[in-house]
């Protein structure tokens, strides 16, 4: 959610632990305690912690269906002269200055980049990013639906820190480079420092990122073995998120009955 003691601030006047622990009999979370504990990190009182369940993480794969209209910025990889290097902040909104860094780190670079700048960046400073890219010889695109059945296609990946991406990535073995948002909340650096500690990524804070810096992670990024990276994803996190959660709601569906419901009384 956020660094624990902003989220304590918030929840304090509310009494969300007490409320949560009143209104709800489960609470599944979407990771992995040993990974991040909420429980502690949010000071979850006893009787929270004995009803919430971490279910692991949540992958949903886009099929390659999903791009069988798509012309692809680049060539697969048995007729690449030279790898392929995504770079995506989501929507866009802010993502400018990752990206700007990104074309010129790629600058006649070993490697080609794609950009997706997303579709919530601003006019203008989609106007520059595409200007730069083509200065510098790398592939631009506004939005491609469905991006994340790309992941698997490319070499590396340069992204913010998202849920979804981040499992996405994880999940396939792209090696990976994340510039996470840090305001207005901490969330994204959590999780991309979580995943950095278990060798799953390289996270670049914002606040240091430049050009030369990126490209050093990019190259690096490059020499990691994708099968080494996916058996290590696979060996430390769960992505039968959904399954989990979704058994676990039938468990406790089938231990609760309906009230009873009074027969209507008939009038004289």
């Amino acid at each position: 959610l956020d660094e624990p003691a902003q989220v304590l601030r918030e929840w304090q006047p509310f009494k969300m632990q007490k409320r949560i622990t009143e209104l709800y009999d489960e609470v599944f979370i979407y990771g992995d305690r040993a990974i991040y504990d909420a429980v502690a990190a949010y000071q979850f009182p006893p009787a929270l912690a004995d009803k919430t369940r971490f279910v692991g993480y949540v992958f949903n794969p886009e099929h390659k269906q999903s791009l069988e209209n798509f012309e692809r910025p680049f060539p697969p990889r048995s007729k690449r002269t030279k790898p392929v290097v995504l770079a995506t902040t989501g929507g866009g909104e802010d993502g400018f200055r990752t990206l700007e860094n990104f074309i010129l780190a790629s600058a006649n670079a070993p490697w080609r980049g794609f950009v997706v700048t997303g579709p919530l960046m601003p006019d203008a400073q989609l106007t520059a990013l595409q200007k730069l890219a083509v200065k510098n010889g790398v592939s631009y695109r506004n939005f491609v639906p469905h991006l994340s059945a790309l992941f698997a296609e490319v070499d590396a990946l340069v992204c913010m820190g998202g849920y979804n991406t981040l499992v996405e990535a994880a999940a396939l073995g792209v090696p990976t480079v994340c510039v996470p948002r840090v305001t207005p909340r901490t969330e994204q650096l959590i999780r991309a420092e979580a995943f950095a500690k278990l060798g799953l990524l390289q996270c670049a804070h914002p606040d240091q990122l430049s050009a030369d810096s990126l490209r050093e992670k990019i190259s690096r990024a490059l020499q990691t073995d994708p099968r080494k990276l996916l058996a290590r994803s696979q060996r430390m996190l769960n992505f039968d998120g959904a399954m989990s959660a979704a058994q676990s709601l039938l468990a406790l569906a089938n231990t609760k009955t309906e009230p009873t419901i009074p027969a209507p009384t008939s009038t004289p």
